[in-house]
């Protein structure tokens, strides 16, 4: 199981609420699946920076430059 995390916190509506509501899982079961929900979330933040450099599994990346962190978490399923 893989989670996408903002400060550690899952990248969802009920996290986020300011976020639509279609912002509604945070957990695959895959990191594919984690990584282009990741693409997606951070996208605004980063542009058309590298975003595979953040994308690695438990390794949280510094997106905006300010401690901001963005990271995917495997999790026992």
């Amino acid at each position: 199981m893989f989670q996408v995390l903002e400060n550690g916190e899952l990248c969802d509506h009920e996290h986020f609420p300011e976020v639509d509501l279609s912002w509604d899982n945070a957990e695959f079961s895959t990191f594919d699946e984690a990584k282009r929900y990741a693409v997606n979330w951070f996208w605004p933040y980063l542009g058309y920076k590298d975003i595979d450099t953040f994308l690695e599994i438990n390794k949280p990346y510094n997106y905006s430059g300010y401690g901001d962190m963005a990271e995917i978490r495997e999790v026992p399923s």
